[in-house]
């Protein structure tokens, strides 16, 4: 039962983690929008936008995705741990 105790701790480690790091990027990328040595010129294609355009044009979309990719890498961190843990024991 502490097992899912602590895959649980660890998805909201990851999600809180993700979610801070998602709102730095996004306040980057909406400043360097503005103030950037750009000057408003960037290549725009389907392939070529650059990450820091679409985090300034679709934050939610950023957000949620660094969220569940944070919270993923959470889960997996601690079942390693887990398994490490058995491996040592026995």
């Amino acid at each position: 039962m502490a097992k899912t105790g602590d895959v649980l701790w660890g998805a909201i480690f990851g999600m809180v983690l993700g979610f801070i790091i998602a709102k730095v990027f996004e306040t980057w990328a909406i400043l360097f929008s503005r103030y950037g040595i750009h000057n408003g010129s960037y290549m725009v294609g389907p392939m070529t936008t650059p990450l820091w355009v679409q985090a300034s044009n679709h934050p939610t979309a950023i957000t949620a995705l660094t969220v569940v990719l944070y919270g993923i890498i959470g889960i997996l961190f601690v079942l390693y741990l887990h398994h490490r843990a058995n491996c040592e024991q026995g």
